[in-house]
């Protein structure tokens, strides 16, 4: 298994704290709380579509909610292969 690049392992990290919460912008807010640093929301996608293409975070569309204007959210959660990977790093 290989192992996990910083990012990958705080954006997961974030994840993991988050539980049932995770989504972008929680997730984003959450690494800015972590870290101190504001991530851009672009690199944040693209570090999820790396985690979710290697099998480390799974996905799941959430109810469309009003304040996005209909739209719904994509949840992530910590797969089991992402919480070995965590451990090796």
């Amino acid at each position: 298994m290989k192992s996990l690049t910083v990012l990958e392992e705080i954006v997961m990290l974030a994840i993991y704290r988050l539980k049932e919460d995770a989504y972008s912008v929680t997730i984003h807010m959450k690494i800015l709380e972590m870290t101190g640093k504001d991530l851009i929301i672009g690199t944040l996608f693209n570090v999820l579509k790396q985690l979710h293409r290697k099998g480390y975070v799974q996905k799941r569309k959430g109810k469309p909610l009003q304040e996005k204007g209909g739209k719904s959210v994509m949840f992530y959660s910590v797969s089991e292969k992402g919480l070995e990977a965590l451990e090796q790093t």
